[in-house]
């Protein structure tokens, strides 16, 4: 039979404006069916029917009603006289996920679960973090997805968001900023969308839309680094694990494994008068820019002449700049300089400083201390004794008094540990002291 006979039009090239143009009808029903599955409809004898999306369904006219099939997963459209009908035809895996979900909601507090077109959704109220995780392992083992639309309960939301942050922490992926209204969706910096087979695993499960947007503030890791600066005595080395150099140099600690067993060795050196502790600072940077520490002072020096008076500051001491570059993996790339410099001899009323400087480069694939060491540090003192006030006379002073001149010469050793700070970790939080209270309950 042709198709003229069966009264069916097949409308492959025309636009939905073109289908429904001057028409006033409202849809008359949304059906779903799987690849294979028969629908009948009722038709009169002197309606046509108009189809868009063939490929996806077949009709056949049987006489007083026309048989639908699904053909493939799609949307489609039957059109008779007044009366439309939308087809969703989804895949027979697709329907296994649905009707599994539809039996787990019975068990679950406050949710529903709907085909909405070829679009399982979600919906109601979340009372517990175990019923959406039951419907993420469904999800995960039909390997089917859904959209959650459901609204959390206040008093779950902060459990639910620590749940996802840590689950996206365990791939090493930067926590993205996460919405539950009118949808789920996590909204992700567009950087990172190459990483999409990811973001999928962790949060299709859960039925939760990924939104890759430009941002102006592209969230960077943050680096913690850890520095100890310390004066050591060289019997110590062995304690220390260094291998001391003829010149300043740089090398990876086998030692220590963090900032806790540096302070802990070296306060017992500073107990046995081996060493002591200069400093220890912490410095914070974001992956990509500089961090600057210095311990010491800054020397004035004139520059006059016909043109210009000013005067120009030169630092002295300990002066360490990093530049880290880092994944939320926590493999961190950092670059290091460091200088050692103090005042030397003066030359035609200018000083001069005698400075060691290191510049080096590590890449690191877990937090491991960095050892600076080879940097010399000389102090010289000068002390004066005499008899009082025949000391101070001009020229002849100089027989009722003498002057003492001392130097030492010690090592200084500066100790490296970056770490990726998790900015979500609750451990990492500032904690105040037992006693500490925001105001007075008395007022």
């Amino acid at each position: 039979m042709s198709v003229q006979k069966f009264r069916l039009v097949t409308l492959c090239m025309l636009t939905w404006a073109g289908i429904f143009a001057g028409s006033t009808s409202t849809w008359g029903e949304t059906l779903n069916l799987t690849v294979g599955q028969r629908k009948d409809i009722s038709i009169d004898p002197n309606e046509v029917a108009h189809v868009h999306g063939n490929s996806v369904i077949s009709v056949e006219d049987k006489g007083n009603h026309v048989e639908v099939v699904g053909r493939t997963p799609g949307h489609a459209v039957l059109k008779i006289a007044s009366r439309d009908f939308q087809f969703f035809v989804n895949g027979a895996s697709h329907a296994s996920l649905f009707a599994a979900l539809k039996e787990a909601s019975r068990n679950l507090l406050g949710l529903n679960v709907t085909m909405n077109g070829n679009q399982i959704v979600v919906s109601g109220e979340l009372h517990r973090l175990s019923d959406w995780q039951l419907l993420a392992q469904t999800a995960q083992s039909y390997g089917g997805e859904y959209t959650f639309r459901g609204r959390l309960d206040d008093d779950i939301k902060p459990q639910v968001l620590k749940f996802l942050r840590e689950n996206v922490y365990a791939k090493n992926l930067p926590a993205p900023n996460f919405l539950f209204s009118p949808e789920s969706r996590a909204i992700i910096a567009d950087e990172f969308k190459n990483l999409a087979p990811q973001w999928d695993e962790i949060l299709a499960p859960f039925g939760i839309a990924r939104v890759y947007e430009k941002s102006a503030l592209a969230i960077q890791p943050l680096v913690r680094v850890n520095i100890v600066v310390a004066e050591v005595n060289k019997a110590a080395s062995q304690q220390l694990g260094v291998e001391w150099p003829d010149s300043a140099s740089a090398q990876i600690s086998p030692a220590f494994n963090g900032q806790a067993q540096v302070m802990l060795t070296l306060h017992a050196l500073e107990r046995a008068g081996l060493g002591s502790i200069l400093a220890s600072p912490n410095l914070l940077a974001r992956s990509g820019s500089e961090a600057e520490f210095l311990a010491g002072g800054e020397l004035p020096i004139k520059v006059a002449n016909h043109y210009v008076h000013e005067v120009v500051w030169k630092r002295h001491g300990i002066y360490l700049k990093i530049k880290p570059i880092a994944d939320f993996s926590g493999k961190v790339s950092i670059e290091l300089t460091t200088e050692v410099s103090m005042p030397d001899k003066v030359y035609d009323e200018l000083p001069s400083l005698k400075s060691n400087r290191i510049s080096t480069h590590f890449d690191l694939a877990e937090p491991r201390t960095i050892v600076l060491s080879g940097l010399i540090r000389n102090n010289w003192d000068e002390s004066s004794e005499g008899l009082p006030l025949l000391s101070r006379l001009p020229i002849i002073g100089r027989l009722f008094s003498s002057k003492n001149f001392t130097s030492s010469r010690s090592e200084l050793v500066i100790f490296v540990t970056p770490q990726i700070v998790n900015v979500h970790d609750e451990s990492q939080d500032i904690k105040m002291p037992k006693d500490w209270k925001k105001h007075d309950e008395s007022n």
